[in-house]
């Protein structure tokens, strides 16, 4: 047996075993997400149904993005008025690419198209009558691409008088003065203690909605839960939300 061939046998084997064990993992994660479900009696649901999200929500571009866009394995719980929908959610993107291949004895340029899939974690919090302000939010060292924030918001808006904040965050909406006006002290601190590198923000209408660019087990869905009510709450008590 040559070496090239022993060397392909042992690349074989490595893949098939890391595919198995990322396979074993997902299931227990699942698992584990069910019985913390099922434990706190709280509706979980591994695919998306009619009820799942509010009709506003489907307007977040936090789920309004790329191709073949997927809700999976989704924890609900009510609380009182709120309703918090906790999932993942994947999706795919394509891209252009010119390469140049060989034909016969020439090299022509051909485009192909690349495929690719993301993964990640939302946590959407809805309270009927709530109108937030049109915003994005980011931290600065988070992934910058096309898919992470809104092409309609190129300028990122500054808040006068925090340097802190404003240098530790990307910041669009609309209007400006609106968005702005929506960040009082109280809010400001809440986002920067509370934040978790890598979490992205949006709001619109009656949602809250905070996600993050994995797929989180449940101790991070645990975080991102309580992570996503401290902000809420502050921002319902400090702004004192408008009804519609």
């Amino acid at each position: 047996m040559s070496l090239e061939f022993k060397i392909i046998i042992l690349i074989s084997i490595i893949i098939i075993v890391y595919f198995i064990y990322s396979y074993l993992k997902e299931k227990k994660r699942i698992k584990d997400i069910k019985n913390y479900c099922f434990k706190k009696n709280i509706y979980f649901s591994e695919f998306i149904t009619n009820s799942t999200l509010t009709k506003n929500a489907y307007n977040l571009k936090t789920i309004d993005r790329g191709v073949d866009p997927s809700i999976e394995n989704i924890m609900k719980i009510e609380k009182k008025e709120l309703v918090i929908t906790i999932f993942d959610f994947n999706y795919y993107t394509e891209q252009d690419v010119t390469r140049s291949v060989k034909s016969g004895t020439k090299y022509k340029d051909r485009k192909i198209i690349n495929s690719y899939i993301h993964y990640e974690t939302v946590c959407i919090i809805n309270k009927p009558n709530i109108v937030f302000p049109r915003l994005f939010l980011r931290d600065k060292k988070a992934i910058s691409d096309p898919h992470t924030t809104f092409p309609a918001f190129k300028q990122n808006i500054i808040i006068p008088g925090d340097k802190n904040f404003s240098s530790n965050f990307i910041l669009h909406g609309t209007p400006d003065e609106d968005v702005k006006d929506f960040f009082a002290t109280e809010i400001k601190n809440t986002f920067i203690i509370n934040h978790v590198e890598g979490y992205r923000y949006e709001t619109n209408q009656d949602c809250f909605a905070v996600s993050i660019a994995k797929i989180l087990d449940i101790k991070g869905r645990l975080e991102l839960l309580d992570k996503s009510l401290t902000i809420y709450k502050e921002i319902e008590f400090t702004r004192k939300l408008p009804s519609n």
